[in-house]
Formats: structure tokens, sequence, C-alpha cells
């Protein structure tokens, strides 16, 4: 793998991400049964990219900091990768189905910002190239209060959207950690 296809493998991962993150808003039984099997082949295809960008982090010459960026960014999107996953599950053992609420628009919307700053690593060159932090952290805020609202029947599936909320926010900040390292 060259240098640049690490970028690419991220953006792949990125995407997959948020396809998985999408998923977690399913609402009925026949969506919840279609998301948990696309989400376990994403999982699988996100466990073996990481495999091998992993292998080629190993066997390339990088400097340590950059192969320990891009490794912690992959590492990263995998477990936003799994929360989603769980949380499909969790949903799939109850007796009814929640709709999309507002924490999980958001964080549909977190992912999807994460996934264009991925896109962005490949380019930036200055510092006005740099994603707009304050909007993620704006939506951060905004999916941080939606899930302090009272709804009903919050209990695990709610602890498990503020872990989720938690991962895209660690995986932004590695991200902005990279673009910090290469301006």
């Amino acid at each position: 793998m060259q240098k640049n296809n690490y970028f690419e493998a991220l953006e792949e991962l990125a995407s997959l991400s948020t396809r998985a993150v999408f998923l977690t808003s399913s609402s009925t039984r026949t969506l919840m049964q279609q998301s948990l099997c696309e989400l376990e082949e994403i999982e699988a295809t996100a466990t073996k990219k990481i495999c091998e960008l992993e292998l080629s982090l190993f066997n390339d010459f990088l400097p340590p900091l950059e192969r320990h960026s891009i490794a912690e960014v992959a590492h990263s999107i995998g477990r936003v990768i799994e929360k989603s996953c769980l949380i499909v599950y969790q949903k799939s053992l109850r007796a009814g189905y929640d709709k999309r609420t507002k924490a999980s628009e958001v964080c549909i919307i977190l992912s999807e910002l994460i996934e264009d700053s991925i896109k962005m690593l490949k380019k930036i060159k200055k510092p006005n190239q740099n994603p707009k932090l304050t909007e993620f952290r704006n939506k951060l805020l905004l999916a941080r209060k939606a899930a302090r609202a009272p709804q009903k029947r919050q209990g695990s599936l709610s602890a498990l959207s503020g872990e989720l909320r938690e991962e895209l926010s660690d995986c932004f900040d590695k991200i902005i950690e990279i673009m910090l390292c290469n301006i």
C-alpha cells in the first residue's frame, strides 16, 4: 500500500461507519433484521480493512507518529461500527421499536462530518482547508442535549447512544490531530 492508499482505506472505513450509524435508526422488525445482517457484513469488511491497513503500516516506511495516528483513526472508526452493531442488536431484543430520535439523527450527521473530514486529509495543505471544528462541536452539543431530553424507555439504549457519540467525538479528535501534525 502506498502512502495515499492509507487515506483511501480510512475513507472506506469512514463510509462503512456512516452506514453503520445510519442503520442504528431502523424501526421495524424487517428493517431491524436486514440491519443486523448488513451490520455483520460491515463489521467483517471493516475488520478486514483494518488488518490490511495494519499490515501495510508495519511493512511500509513511515515515521512512527504518522503510523500511530493512522492506526488510531482506523481503530476508532472500528469502535464506532461496533457500537452501532450493539445498538441495533439491543434494539432487536426489545418488544417495541423506537422511531428515529433527535440523538440518532445527530449521530448520523456527526459520522457524515467525520467521513468528509477524512476525505479532506489527502488534500490538506493549508489551515483554511481544515474541517469546520465549530460545526462538529455544535452538532455534538446538540446530540448531548437531545439525549438529556425526557424520552420513553431510555434505559440501556440511551447509554449506548451516549457511548456512540463519545466514540464519534474521539474519532474526530484523532482526525484533527493528524491534520495538526501535517499542516
